[in-house]
């Protein structure tokens, strides 16, 4: 039995063209002809939910279903996170060392991809692991930032 609030029932008067229109404040329907399945939210893509929206979600699935929590709460950290990533290739910039006396452009787009490679790497591997819940999901997203972070840091430390 279904049990429905705040009910506007609109009828058509064939004879006269006019709708008429009754609220009840609670209706029960005995028999319900529809599938569940019309019911369903179509666009249960958490990296295209609205914020509110996809918070809530993550909410009952990790009641409802702990074994997709952690794929879509990686996949909704990484919603959150990855517009961090232009940070993460200034840092990249600032971690090349100028201090070449030939090939200056090689050198330093060299460098560049394989610190875009080392990020990029890292990060595949800590989402593959935050997905399978090793880690958590903030953590899929933050570790290669803070590994370039480090490592930006750490060229700056050597060229001292």
């Amino acid at each position: 039995i279904w049990r429905l609030e705040q009910v506007r029932e609109q009828e058509i008067d064939t004879a006269t063209m006019v709708v008429n229109q009754t609220e009840n404040p609670t209706m029960y329907v005995p028999s319900f002809t529809l599938q569940p399945s019309y019911f369903r939210n179509l666009s249960n893509d958490i990296k295209t939910m609205e914020l509110r929206t996809a918070m809530h979600y993550l909410a009952r699935i990790k009641e409802l279903d702990p074994n997709r929590y952690p794929e879509l709460a990686t996949d909704f950290a990484k919603r959150l996170m990855e517009s961090l990533t232009p940070l993460v290739m200034l840092f990249i910039a600032c971690a090349i060392s100028y201090k070449y006396k030939k090939n200056v452009l090689l050198f330093s787009i060299i460098t560049s991809l394989g610190l875009a490679v080392i990020y990029y790497v890292v990060q595949m591997v800590t989402l593959i692991m935050a997905k399978q819940a090793v880690i958590g999901p903030f953590w899929g997203m933050a570790i290669p930032m803070i590994v370039i972070v480090c490592i930006a840091l750490a060229e700056r430390v050597a060229i001292r």
